[in-house]
């Protein structure tokens, strides 16, 4: 065994998933023994010891990997009926993914909907004459993890989204209460493969990922969501290694169970999907392991007839998966000026909205009314 295992690479995931076949049900600190006796004597040792290194390495990932086991039925609890944060959108303590083109208004879109589930409303998130008090026994907590927009942004982004909804703007004190916003600039990722590591190495949870659980489970918390934005800022990983892609999913999906806390991962589309009503950038794994998705995309469609027929475009918010309740039809959405959705009547109105923002921006105008935007 320990000749075959010399002349493996243990650099490789290949090499190491050889090594533990090989090593099989023996304790890891016996195999290493055996190698350091073996090499006793030889001229050349450093590559040797190097493997030895590598087996000291997996020799953690052996003792500390869960094993798996069965599991009494008596020990599952009865679900009834599934939790949802946003109906048949966003269920509980599971992963949700969000995806879009860069720039298209991702973090603006999930500001909102993070104010709704803290209130504990529905229907709120894209209706700006939503009228409806926070009641204190819906409330959730949320934590934003950002990666991209530093705090003073969402900030300034959740003055803006009260200066245009009045819901949000009568509950401000309730969602400084109960968002609570962690900047993880600087900080690192919360999966990879880790400092010195290989990226061709699965990876594991990292120290930023254990704060950051830490975090969302303290007593004074107790998060029932947590959002991550955007995943390239929190997975450190391969993105196209559909192993690396399941383990990180499939971690987050076992710890939101425990902890009762579900996430909204923010994704960008491949560059050669934007503009298109399809794709996420990396693995299909993204796609396979989220148990619900969402796009924001960009259509555009044919008005008048003939040769009088022009191209409009309208955005509109997609369900393109969901594992737990049937998938829910598009939601056009119109854009405001000071960059905050709403929901369109059809895609005729979001054409008009779409329109309107463009001209907008062109003049670089401002909304009426942001001089009224409050202050915390």
């Amino acid at each position: 065994m320990i000749e075959q295992i010399k002349q493996l690479d243990l650099s490789t995931r290949e090499g190491r998933e050889k090594a533990l076949q090989l090593i099989g049900s023996q304790r890891m600190t016996d195999a290493i023994s055996q190698f350091h006796a073996s090499i006793e004597g030889e001229a050349d040792t450093e590559a040797l010891e190097n493997q030895i290194e590598e087996l000291e390495t997996l020799s953690e990932f052996q003792s500390e990997r869960p094993r798996p086991a069965i599991i009494d039925w008596n020990a599952i609890p009865d679900i009834e009926r599934r939790e949802w944060l946003i109906d048949s959108w966003l269920p509980a303590n599971t992963v949700t993914m969000f995806t879009g083109q860069g720039g298209a208004g991702k973090s603006w879109l999930t500001l909102q909907a993070v104010c709704q589930v803290v209130c504990g409303f529905r229907d709120a998130y894209l209706d700006p004459h939503f009228a409806k008090e926070a009641d204190v026994t819906t409330r959730r907590n949320v934590v934003f993890a950002t990666y991209e927009d530093e705090p003073a942004e969402i900030k300034r982004r959740l003055q803006a989204l009260a200066n245009g909804m009045p819901w949000i703007k009568n509950a401000l004190d309730t969602i400084k209460q109960h968002l609570h916003i962690v900047d993880m600039r600087g900080i690192g990722s919360v999966w990879g493969p880790g400092i010195g590591k290989h990226i061709q190495n699965t990876g594991d949870l990292l120290a930023a990922g254990d704060d950051l659980r830490a975090i969302c489970e303290h007593k004074d918390i107790d998060a029932r969501l947590l959002v991550m934005d955007p995943l390239s800022g929190a997975f450190g990983g391969n993105e196209n290694d559909r192993t690396a892609v399941y383990d990180f999913v499939s971690s987050f999906r076992q710890w939101g169970d425990q902890a009762q806390c579900a996430m909204l991962v923010i994704g960008h589309l491949p560059k050669s999907q934007e503009g298109k009503a399809a794709g996420f950038s990396g693995s299909t794994a993204w796609e396979a392991s989220a148990r619900s998705m969402w796009m924001l995309s960009r259509h555009t469609f044919k008005e008048g007839e003939g040769k009088d027929a022009e191209d409009r475009h309208c955005w509109a918010l997609e369900h393109t998966k969901s594992n737990y309740a049937p998938m829910q039809p598009n939601i056009y959405l119109a854009k405001r000026k000071q960059g905050w959705w709403a929901k369109a009547a059809d895609r005729e109105e979001s054409a008009d909205a779409f329109d309107t923002y463009q001209q907008g921006r062109d003049h670089n105008t401002q909304e009426e009314g942001d001089d009224d935007i409050p202050q915390f």
